[in-house]
């Protein structure tokens, strides 16, 4: 694993705790895909750049806090599973989540180029070994 695959990671992952669009985009692809947990089982995948912006506007219309916290990095390839927590309250029903999370991301020309929430890393870890 590449100290810049990790640096750039790290940053989207900040970026992203901060809800800094500017600096989020400007660490992932222009062809970004973004899937999160929740909007995944609706069938929802962000795409591009544009997608990215939606995605952050949907987090701030669904929690009043959400932040991911990642704690341990698993190369496997040129995939990336970094597994950590999550951390968030709804912004309707104001229930307060703590959870273990994971996330497989992939790079492109040293960019985020697809990144997919996962439960824990045990899925998340089975979905890059499988290469789906």
């Amino acid at each position: 694993m590449t100290e810049e695959a990790v640096e750039t990671i790290t940053l989207a992952f900040a970026a992203f705790n901060r809800r800094d669009v500017a600096a989020l985009i400007a660490v992932c692809d222009p062809e970004v895909e973004w899937i999160p947990m929740r909007p995944t089982a609706a069938g929802i995948v962000y795409r591009g750049h544009d997608g990215v912006r939606r995605a952050l506007e949907d987090v701030a219309q669904e929690f009043d806090e959400l932040q991911n916290y990642p704690r341990r990095w698993t190369e496997l390839g040129d995939r990336i599973v970094v597994a950590g927590r999550f951390v968030a309250k709804e912004r309707r029903s104001g229930l307060r989540i703590d959870n273990p999370g994971a996330w497989l991301c992939e790079m492109r020309g040293g960019l985020v180029a697809r990144v997919r929430a996962f439960a824990s890393e045990e899925s998340a870890l089975r979905v890059a070994r499988e290469g789906k």
